[in-house]
């Protein structure tokens, strides 16, 4: 079984000579591990679902906007950053200085 501390902490700051030596004082509760792996699974499907009940309007690019302005498209645009990014790594990586 295990302990939930975050029930006995409070105690044991406010009143630190009454905490005891060893162990988990006799308040806490106890939750078998099982219910901890049930709990910390649930949490990802919450977030899911409330993530399903959004609702987002895209985001429209402008011509204008930053981004190249080749008329590619995101994949080309993609491709383009990663390009330019390595070619700056590949720059700081070849430096002799470092």
């Amino acid at each position: 079984m295990l302990y939930l501390s975050s029930i006995g902490w409070p105690h044991e700051a406010v009143l630190p000579h009454r905490a005891p030596a060893h162990g988990a004082p006799a308040h806490h509760a106890h939750v078998h591990g099982a219910q901890v792996f049930g709990i910390t699974a649930l949490l990802p499907l919450l977030v899911a679902l409330i993530a399903l009940q959004l609702d987002e309007t895209p985001v429209l690019r402008r011509e204008g906007d930053a981004g190249g302005g080749g008329g590619g498209g995101p994949l080309q645009e993609f491709v383009g950053n990663t390009r330019a990014q390595g070619g700056l790594l590949w720059q700081t990586v070849a430096q002799r200085q470092l």
